[in-house]
């Protein structure tokens, strides 16, 4: 049977809210959306609920069953919402919201760890054929004609073998997984590029919790369930513990988030929803500008990577020359 995608879900809340906007009540309404219904999955799901309905469970209690498509936390605002359709269709929009700029963080996420691991490919490849054919044939060539091996070729050696040890630790916690929440928050510069998407998913979940007056301790712990990496939803969590025990805004969210996102916490009720959507608006253009970041670095370090090869490759080659000529005019 087809899976059902977050994209489905959100289709479904959609049509459900519009409907009962109408005035239409719940089982009609999903009745009317069953119809032509094409996604076999979602159809089960639907006969389900009625079934559920019929029964006299509420629409929260019904989707409060399923978890795995439907967040506690929306569950929840549902659950103590006067306007059900009006709630619905905001989740719909919430839901549509984060997924669009899932979808374009992604995006940039994708080009940008493609350019890097682009370069460091490029960076291996080229390293292992010096390693294997180049350097033990210079290096034989040196020892027999007593050449004194060329500082930067000293350099590159010692960069490889400390280039080739970071690779080995990335590779072991990767394939380890204890530490590789932890590991892509601080990768070189994609760790900087994640933070920042953690951050938008963050400041769009609280917009959302915050406008109709939802305290900060709850809006925090929904967060933590919208994150999607382990350290950050930890984290989230033992603010709003905190936070809801009388700890101070700044020192709860310290020293994950910055004074400019506490600030932020800050604002008016009545402005909140904006001032963080608007927030979220801005770190997601400044991850395009790392993306255009990102590939112009590779750029530069595939040029330098270049020069320093053809470079060293001359001067390898000169020193050999230069030693055999003299040798030979002797």
């Amino acid at each position: 049977m087809k899976k059902i995608l977050p994209v489905d879900i959100t289709q479904f809340i959609s049509e459900l809210g519009m409907l009962m906007e109408s005035g239409i009540s719940i089982k009609n309404a999903l009745n009317i959306i069953q119809i032509e219904q094409e996604h076999p999955a979602i159809n089960t799901l639907i006969t389900a609920f009625k079934r559920k309905c019929d029964n006299g469970m509420s629409l929260s209690e019904i989707l409060a069953d399923y978890p795995q498509y439907f967040e506690p936390f929306l569950v929840e605002k549902l659950k103590q919402s006067e306007n059900m359709a009006l709630t619905l269709n905001r989740i719909a929009s919430y839901r549509h919201t984060i997924a669009a700029n899932d979808k374009k963080n992604n995006t940039d996420m994708g080009i940008s760890l493609f350019y890097v691991m682009k370069f460091l490919i490029m960076f291996v490849v080229t390293f292992i054929i010096m390693m294997t054919f180049v350097t033990p044939i210079f290096n034989f060539i040196f020892i027999i004609f007593e050449i004194k091996i060329p500082m930067l070729f000293v350099w590159e050696l010692t960069f490889s073998d400390l280039f080739f040890m970071f690779m080995g630790g990335l590779l072991i916690s990767f394939l380890l997984r204890k530490k590789w929440h932890t590991l892509k928050l601080h990768l070189p510069l994609l760790g900087r590029f994640y933070r920042k998407i953690v951050l938008v998913r963050y400041l769009h979940t609280c917009a959302f919790m915050l406008s109709d007056n939802t305290s900060i301790p709850q809006a925090l712990d929904a967060a933590a369930h919208t994150v999607n990496n382990k350290v950050y939803t930890k984290f989230l969590r033992q603010a709003s513990i905190k936070i809801a025990a009388g700890t101070r805004l700044s020192e709860a969210l310290f020293p994950f988030f910055t004074k400019k996102i506490t600030l932020l916490m800050k604002s008016p009720p009545q402005q909140l929803n904006m001032v963080l959507t608007e927030t979220a608006f801005i770190y997601t253009k400044q991850l395009h500008k790392m993306t255009r970041r990102i590939t112009s670095i590779y750029e530069q370090m595939k040029m330098v990577l270049i020069v320093s090869i053809t470079w060293t490759t001359i001067n390898l080659i000169y020193s050999v020359v230069q030693k055999t000529l003299k040798i030979l005019l002797n």
